[in-house]
């Protein structure tokens, strides 16, 4: 069993940062095995406690030994930050209200009011995201038909025709 002795002061420090604003829950149950841990729980009864994995409680206990508190911290996501923010939604919203059936017209607009370049791919999963549906506009064939051919297929199809 591994069980912790904490200092006065590093009881303290763990308390501050439990009550800063920048404590979200994640954190703040790390944060909670570390005391527990020294209050004499075990690893297993700090895991019933706070519902999560013995192995997690076990490697924030272990992290905290070698790295301190900022071991505990959440590390950056993973993967390149996303090219619209939440900030830029509002406006790209607005921008497809202004030009529904234009993602041209949208993706102009967004380079050049916003100075970002997106691909019409990164615009659908935007779209997406803010419940939006983003369907490609059926084309027309009509410029490609044999005018004669139509009418005359008309004609015969008509109710005087069938017979109806």
């Amino acid at each position: 069993m591994i069980y912790l002795s904490l200092s006065p002061e590093q009881v303290s420090e763990l308390d501050t940062v439990m009550q800063s604003k920048d404590c979200n829950l994640r954190y703040f149950k790390r944060l909670q095995s570390v005391k527990l841990n020294a209050r004499g729980y075990s690893i297993p009864q700090i895991s019933v406690l706070l519902e999560v994995h013995y192995n997690s409680v076990y490697t924030w206990i272990t992290l905290y030994k070698k790295e301190g508190i900022t071991g505990l911290q959440d590390t950056p996501p993973s993967g390149r930050p996303l090219l619209l923010t939440q900030a830029d939604k509002p406006l790209v919203e607005a921008f497809v209200r202004a030009h529904p059936r234009q993602p041209k017209v949208v993706l102009s607009r967004i380079e050049s009011e916003l100075g970002k370049t997106i691909s019409p791919d990164t615009l659908r999963r935007a779209l997406k995201s803010m419940h939006h549906t983003y369907r490609r506009v059926k084309k027309s064939l009509r410029s490609k038909r044999d005018e004669k051919a139509f009418e005359e297929k008309k004609r015969d199809r008509s109710p005087e025709n069938t017979g109806r």
